[in-house]
């Protein structure tokens, strides 16, 4: 459980990324380029956003197991190094928290960044099947 509590950040970035990629390589057959931005934009933020919602309750999930008395405060008895590691996730991540705003950017870059690079290779194939049958 603690392999997720140290990568969970990198899982859910790189899963965005990887999100972000497949959603406009099936989506570019539509045809209007703006529409498809959007659509991919949506489908990455409504994820990822969820996944980072998911990953803070999972860690206070964890937090919460090592309260030992259930008080709701962590006594001298309970504190351990992998209760310290967890509390300084949850503390020091001012990524978590901004993300809803900043994950609006993140997944609009995202989008337009792969349904260029699928456009302009949907256009070079065209291209090219055009040159191989004249």
């Amino acid at each position: 459980m603690m392999f997720l509590v140290e990568f969970g950040p990198r899982i859910i970035g790189y899963g965005t990324i990887l999100l972000a990629l497949v959603v406009s390589y099936r989506m570019r057959a539509w045809d209007h380029f703006l529409l498809r931005t959007f659509a991919v934009a949506a489908c990455v933020y409504i994820v990822s956003v969820f996944l980072t919602f998911l990953y803070e309750g999972m860690l206070d999930v964890l937090a919460s197991t090592y309260d030992l008395n259930a008080n709701g405060m962590f006594e001298k008895n309970e504190y351990t190094h992998e209760l310290s590691v967890i509390n300084q996730k949850i503390v020091q991540d001012t990524g978590r928290t901004f993300y809803p705003i900043v994950g609006i950017f993140v997944s609009l870059f995202l989008s337009v960044i792969f349904l260029t690079f699928f456009s302009a290779y949907r256009y070079v194939k065209s291209l090219i099947m055009k040159g191989a049958n004249p």
